[in-house]
């Protein structure tokens, strides 16, 4: 006889819910309120944009779009930066509302845009969003030891460019504003011979915010700027060796 088909066979599990159908269902609800409506976006890039925070929050069931707005909501610091990355990845000149958004909820990925932004704010005259695009700079970025005394941002290079707007510091401002030569002298005082006369070779050295070194020692992960050694700074570093032999 053939077998009976057994009561408890497994179902046939249901595929998770399409993230792209449920903002399609709901794209105006969840736009309104998220606030994502005055941003000026199109219906196809608002649901190209939602479509990586309600995948980050979707579960196995089809929640509501109430729901699923919930969801959103708890999760609001990741969903507003996700947008602010599509935005800056999808538009080329942003309107005023766009810029306060990103620069406001960016994060991180404000950080990684500050010079595009900068531009951006000051082409559209929105120069007071500015003050907020530094604390993302300081907060998620890396500031230098130096700031710019064009822009005020703390991102000048190795190379003393501030790649925010593309001004050349001069040293003697970086090393007025660093203290070198208090800096150099605590370095003669602390640093090993090896350092002390490879300072003196090459001529110039790598300052954080945290102190002095040689070219070969420089912390690379750490901001910094590269000086050049005054003959007053010269004799300061000999002085200190001579003492040592």
């Amino acid at each position: 006889m053939p077998r009976k088909a057994s009561s408890t066979r497994r179902r046939a599990r249901r595929k998770p819910p399409s993230a792209k159908q449920l903002i399609e269902k709901g794209r105006d609800e969840i736009a309104q309120a998220l606030g994502l409506d005055i941003l000026g976006l199109t219906e196809e890039e608002l649901t190209e944009a939602l479509e990586a925070p309600v995948s980050m929050v979707l579960g196995a069931s089809k929640p509501s779009i109430e729901a699923l707005i919930k969801r959103l909501k708890r999760h609001l610091t990741n969903v507003y930066s996700m947008i602010a990355a599509y935005i800056l990845e999808n538009r080329d000149r942003l309107t005023a509302e766009q810029l306060e958004f990103v620069v406001a909820y960016g994060g991180r990925v404000a950080a990684g845009a500050v010079g595009r932004l900068y531009d951006e704010a000051r082409r559209l005259g929105r120069e007071d969003l500015v003050p907020l695009l530094r604390a993302a700079w300081e907060k998620y970025g890396k500031p230098s030891p130096v700031k710019c005394p064009r822009c005020g941002f703390r991102a000048v290079t190795p190379d003393l460019t501030c790649t925010v707007c593309g001004h050349t510091v001069s040293e003697d401002e970086a090393r007025r504003q660093l203290g070198f030569e208090e800096m150099v002298k605590v370095f003669a005082e602390t640093a090993d011979e090896r350092s002390l006369k490879e300072a003196l070779e090459a001529g110039v050295v790598y300052v954080t915010g945290t102190g002095v070194w040689t070219l070969r020692l420089a912390p690379r992960e750490k901001p910094g700027v590269i000086i050049g050694l005054s003959e007053e700074e010269k004799r300061v570093i000999r002085e200190h060796l001579r003492g040592r032999s």
